[in-house]
């Protein structure tokens, strides 16, 4: 209309830029470790003097392994004050993490400092080598009480010298074979080695006997039960004869 001023343009905004748009605050360093501590925290459970931490397909690589394994000690010491004991029997899980012999590694030296127990040991889906069965057969000659099972499936195990050493260690502890006061029997530690690398199994297990109190490791997938100790083998390998490709 006559007289009236024209309307003023239009507001413009830098590409990409939205009007009253909230852009979310950047978070620090402090902020994010405290955020993923507490997701650890979520993962660790404590029932009736059983520990259990399930860390599996976290991600963590070697270097996030590096991190739990300096915030682990200050939890594992408050559950074992609240236990009035050591920690025993623990039921541990970090399978489908990335990593490395060097994270394995760094595990099992905070097992061994903060004198935690371990039942059952998980590591399927990881890159450790032979380095690693080494690094656990540290661990198992460490304890007072036998590690039931230890899980390694599809890793990167392929030359036999961690497994001759661990069978070696066995073959001369007198943990094993172990009683199970369930079943009110003897059966064998069990290592889950199939999905490696390791070339022609069946001939490896003829090397294993010999170290294994001349007895040859079990085969079987399920676990194997004997009434008396000096019938049952040290060692049960489930589908050990099932292993991977070179390409994997």
């Amino acid at each position: 209309k006559a007289g009236q001023l024209p309307p003023p343009p239009p507001a413009t905004f830098a590409a990409g830029i939205v009007p009253s748009q909230s852009w979310p605050k950047a978070i620090s360093a402090a902020e994010e470790l405290k955020m993923m501590e507490a997701a650890w925290a979520d993962r660790v459970t404590f029932h009736e003097g059983l520990l259990r931490v399930d860390m599996s397909s976290m991600n963590l690589l070697d270097s996030g392994m590096a991190k739990w394994c300096q915030w682990a000690p200050g939890l594992l010491q408050e559950l074992s004050n609240a236990a009035g004991a050591p920690l025993c029997n623990a039921d541990i899980n970090f399978a489908e993490n990335g990593m490395e012999d060097t994270g394995c590694r760094q595990l099992v030296n905070l097992l061994k400092s903060c004198n935690v127990h371990v039942e059952r040991l998980t590591l399927d889906g990881n890159r450790l080598t032979d380095a690693s069965l080494v690094c656990i057969t540290e661990l198992m000659t460490s304890y007072r009480t036998a590690i039931h099972e230890v899980r390694m499936e599809r890793n990167k195990v392929q030359a036999t010298h961690g497994l001759l050493h661990l069978c070696r260690a066995l073959g001369k502890n007198a943990l094993y074979p172990f009683y199970k006061p369930v079943m009110k029997r003897y059966t064998p530690f069990m290592l889950h080695l199939a999905g490696n690398l390791i070339d022609r199994p069946m001939s490896v297990t003829q090397l294993l006997k010999e170290p294994l109190k001349k007895k040859f490791p079990v085969l079987a997938e399920d676990r194997m039960f004997w009434d008396e100790k000096p019938k049952c083998p040290p060692l049960q390998l489930p589908c050990f004869e099932k292993q991977a490709s070179r390409g994997y």
